[in-house]
């Protein structure tokens, strides 16, 4: 039966849950963190309405409290709402206080039979009593045989008085307490020993150990430092954090928590190792020929892109001729080795590592979490990732089937946490399976399984739809703008599944045509796949379409020009139509500001393309596409030789696309072209003086008889290139060129492929053409 006092204790703390919950302002569910502050604050609305419910039966309260804590503790037992986990946590603090009050506990031992009654003892370090056999007794002191040893609550030596904050200096594994404390302010050399016997027998007590608090954090790294690091581990450490901490994880444009802590960590490192090695190492470079330094400089000193520095990290560190340096397990110097152990000397530190904390614990307790679940609604990898590393593989199913997802595109990220092994292949595994069987979001399953190549789970779920709701699910934009379809362009086993839905002609017209983000058409995604590219164009009904499609100028690049970076694309693109003459309509179509596709600078700076391009034609109808004229009035040769040393190969390709007998014609009377006045200033007619004529005689015997050199050019030069000392009388009705400027004009075009000694023109074209 509770007594007065105690009732008005108990209706206080009911006072503070209440004032607790209604100051409480709850946050969206994205990410862990905010997963478990919204299953503690489901559990204390339930402790809450579970004490009010005692409350009204004060003569079996107590009774009824035990048991209804009792059942609570092994609900929360090795969960994140543990009183090891969460010491400070409101309902925690709150039922000790109740327990505290109404069974006064005298120790430390009392107390944890009644808030964690789970737990079945305590392990501890334990010192051998006598010095082995093989042991000499300074050996012993310096490296004695550690043992984990067991006892029960009643035999260890607990804390009396404790407080809940206390319980932040202990870990429960596999129902047993640690005690932080005791090995806190060992002697350095005792914590290397320490961690070797944690890691190897008790790994699981080691992993929690270590990641306690910060302070541990850095005792490990001490200790592995003074085991001796590899540059390899400390860089793939590094690297890792770099990609957990990079936008394609967090969405964020600055670097995350993960990248900073693993920058921090790594300088730790690298500061302790001797400049002689780190000059070593300074030297390695990743495939692109970037050196260590400079990608440490721009990524430490200058702060910058944290994936790209991940980028030429993983380079470097897959690059067997790195392989001698980066596997040298790094022995610090003595005096840095000392300088360590230094931090640990209990004489200048004698508290030690600082223990207060809570203990690791991922774990979150049912029913709260499945009440939670369907909540969450994740932004970016990062909080899914958060989940994922959180939560053990045989829940990663009805974690997928519960939580909501803002944008699917997430899924394209996925692929990142195995690549880059943050996830376990246990782990990868699981997720595999869970979106694939358990997750209820179709699209972002389509969307998996267009980027795992998995075409036969695409097809399996996309044919489980009808024809309309299929199509539905392809044709649908998302935020960003993008179609299941454009995803999948580029993938040709996925191509033939979506075109057996797109049978009829008309069907296909309009799938072609359909715009993604930017207004980009399936052709645009699938121009750089060959055969993703030439299963659709065998799905272009008819060459009118074809040309159409081509040659679309709106809010993205036509297709032709957009193929441009491809010969093979351009060619394939080229051969698609029926007709030949169908192929020259499209080279002849405006396609950017007037100009067809052989004026364009993306095409004459990229001769293998021209080359496709006029390979692809019928040799009747290169000259055609050759003269075909922009708004400009200007062919593509005029437009190559405006500019000769920018499109030399250009104007090389195209004088030699044509017969070998209308060659010098087409080039003279294009280079004349380039220096006449405009057509109002002719006033009729021209006429050329003798030795303008005599010269372009002399050009055209020597083209013909391939004797065209650098000598050659020269004696033209010396003959011809002199100004006449007289001039004919002024015509009215004649214009007369002046030889000087035609010369120059084709010597110009000339000196471009004959600026080797004793080359001939046609030699160096033949050879260039190749």
């Amino acid at each position: 039966m509770l007594n007065v006092e105690e009732l008005k204790f108990i209706e206080l703390v009911l006072q503070q849950f209440q004032q607790f919950l209604e100051s409480y302002e709850p946050t969206p569910i994205t990410n862990y963190p905010s997963l478990r502050d919204a299953v503690a604050i489901k559990e204390l609305v339930e402790s809450c309405t579970k004490l009010k419910e005692l409350m009204k039966h004060p003569e079996t309260f107590k009774t009824q409290f035990l048991n209804y804590f009792q059942q609570r503790q092994n609900l929360l037992a090795n969960t994140a709402l543990s009183f090891t986990a969460l010491p400070l946590g409101s309902a925690n603090q709150i039922y000790w206080k109740l327990v505290q009050y109404l069974f006064q506990p005298q120790t430390l031992s009392e107390m944890l039979a009644i808030i964690m009654p789970h737990v079945k003892g305590v392990r501890s370090i334990g010192v051998k009593e006598r010095v082995p056999s093989h042991m000499s007794m300074d050996d012993f002191v310096q490296k004695p045989p550690f043992f984990i040893q067991e006892q029960s609550l009643a035999e260890y030596p607990l804390a009396q008085n404790a407080c809940p904050d206390h319980l932040g200096s202990y870990i429960v594994v596999d129902d047993y307490l640690f005690c932080l404390e005791e090995i806190a302010s060992q002697p350095f050399h005792y914590h290397q020993q320490i961690y070797m016997l944690l890691k190897e027998q008790y790994p699981e007590l080691a992993a929690k150990i270590y990641s306690h608090s910060h302070n541990w954090e850095v005792l490990e790294q001490d200790i592995l430092l003074s085991f001796g690091q590899s540059p390899r581990e400390a860089l793939s450490a590094l690297c890792k954090g770099l990609i957990l901490g990079g936008e394609r994880i967090t969405g964020q444009l600055y670097a995350g928590e993960s990248a900073l802590q693993a920058c921090k960590q790594f300088t730790i490192y690298w500061n302790h190792l001797s400049s002689e090695f780190k000059q070593q190492l300074n030297q390695l470079k990743d495939a692109h020929g970037a050196p260590l330094s400079e990608i440490l400089h721009v990524l430490l000193d200058k702060g910058g892109c944290v994936e790209t520095a991940a980028g030429q990290l993983k380079s470097l560190l897959e690059r067997p001729e790195n392989n001698e340096l980066l596997d040298i397990a790094c022995h610090i110097p003595p005096e840095k080795k000392a300088a360590i152990a230094l931090k640990y000397n209990p004489e200048r530190n004698p508290q030690g590592i600082f223990t207060d904390g809570q203990e690791v614990v991922d774990a979150l307790p049912e029913p709260y979490l499945s009440q939670s679940l369907a909540q969450i609604n994740l932004h970016n990898l990062d909080d899914f990732l958060s989940l994922l590393i959180k939560f053990p593989t045989n829940f990663y199913a009805t974690l997928l089937s519960s939580i909501q997802f803002k944008e699917n595109h997430l899924f394209e990220e996925l692929r990142v946490l195995t690549e880059e092994h943050i996830l376990s292949p246990e782990q990868a595994t699981a997720l595999n399976d869970a979106i694939e069987n358990h997750l209820l979001n179709l699209n972002a399953v389509l969307i998996h399984a267009i980027t795992t190549d998995k075409s036969a789970l695409f097809e399996e779920k996309l044919t489980a739809l009808s024809l309309e709701d299929a199509k539905k699910v392809l044709e649908a934009h998302d935020l960003r703008g993008e179609t299941l379809l454009h995803r999948l362009a580029s993938k040709p086993e996925f191509l033939r599944v979506v075109l057996k839905l797109y049978s009829a002609p008309e069907e296909r017209m309009r799938l072609l045509h359909l715009p993604g983000r930017l207004g980009q058409t399936l052709v645009h995604r699938a121009i750089h796949n060959l055969p993703a590219l030439q299963i659709l164009l065998s799905a272009c009904p008819t060459d009118e379409f074809k040309l159409k499609l081509f040659t679309c100028n709106q809010s993205m690049k036509p297709i032709l020009l957009e193929a441009a970076r491809s010969p093979e694309a351009v060619t394939a693109l080229m051969h698609s139509f029926s007709d030949p003459e169908n192929s020259l309509k499209a080279i002849q179509t405006p396609l950017y500001k007037g100009e067809p596709l052989l004026h364009l600078d993306d095409i004459l700076t990229r001769p293998q393309c021209i080359r496709a391009i006029l390979n692809a034609l019928p040799s009747q109808l290169v000259p055609k596409a050759i003269g075909s004229k922009s708004v400009q009035d200007q062919d593509a040769f005029q437009k190559a030789i405006k500019d000769p040393h920018r499109y030399k190969e250009a104007v090389d390709i195209l004088l030699h696309a044509l017969e070998p007998g209308k060659r010098w014609s087409f080039l003279l009377i294009h280079c004349i072209s380039e220096i006449l006045p405009p057509q109002s200033e002719l006033n009729g007619g021209l006429r050329w003086d003798a030795m303008t004529i005599k010269a372009f005689n002399e050009m055209k015997r020597l083209m013909e008889n391939n004797l065209l050199s650098p000598e050659t050019i020269q004696s033209w030069k010396d003959a011809f290139m002199e100004v006449p000392t007289e001039k004919s009388a002024p015509s009215y009705n004649f214009f007369t060129i002046n030889q000087q400027d035609v010369l120059n004009k084709i010597l110009e075009v000339i000196r471009c492929y004959a600026s080797e000694s004793h080359v001939q023109l046609e030699e160096q074209i033949s050879l260039s053409s190749r």
